[in-house]
């Protein structure tokens, strides 16, 4: 008797918006990452990451061509210099978007089973809007300022925060280092500890 194949129902945005920031976090190295978050101007970014040296991702999320067939009238495809990224890619389940579809400098990701494959790499913008961007990361950091339920500053620099820890572990390594140049290093023994 011949088994049945059930089969897979297909992915939604929301599975695609969570798959493209576990992309950008662990493929591109973006040490902040949003998702579904709105601009000032109305923009709403599926996913955004930035990592250091002022390198932003733009991930549009299309979950099939009719969605990606009306994202080409938003203002900020318009015009490419109101939208934000400096690298921007459109990220669809297998067969909904072909290379030839997406803009010359827009980079195209396929979703195939659980993995993420770069079918077309992003070219850098000539110009973005780093402005939006920068209001996003503020209106982030005061939603996050909400949840915490007190100023940032103290919660990010408080000795049993991550942020503390993590410092605490820097300056014991800086400390280490220092004392290893200066020739007076001498590692501990567990029972001197």
């Amino acid at each position: 008797m011949p088994k049945l194949q059930i089969p897979k129902p297909p992915l939604t945005h929301a599975q695609l918006v969570q798959r493209g920031a576990m992309w950008l976090r662990n493929r591109k190295n973006c040490r902040v990452v949003l998702a579904e978050q709105t601009t000032g101007r109305g923009e709403i970014a599926d996913v955004v990451g930035w990592k250091f040296g002022n390198c932003s991702f733009l991930l549009e999320c299309k979950v099939s061509r009719g969605d990606f067939f009306a994202d080409r009238c938003k203002p900020f495809r318009v015009d490419p210099s109101l939208g934000m990224g400096s690298y921007r890619y459109f990220l669809a389940p297998t067969g909904v978007l072909a290379a030839e579809d997406v803009a010359v400098d827009w980079g195209l990701l396929e979703v195939r089973g659980r993995s993420i494959f770069v079918l077309k790499e992003a070219q850098p913008q000539v110009a973005h809007n780093h402005p939006e961007e920068v209001a996003l990361l503020v209106q982030a950091l005061a939603q996050a300022q909400l949840r915490v339920s007190e100023p940032l500053h103290l919660w990010l620099t408080a000795p049993d925060s991550p942020v503390g820890e993590m410092r605490a572990r820097q300056k014991t390594l800086r400390d280490e280092m220092k004392t290893r140049e200066c020739g007076h290093y001498r590692p501990q023994r567990e029972n001197e500890a």
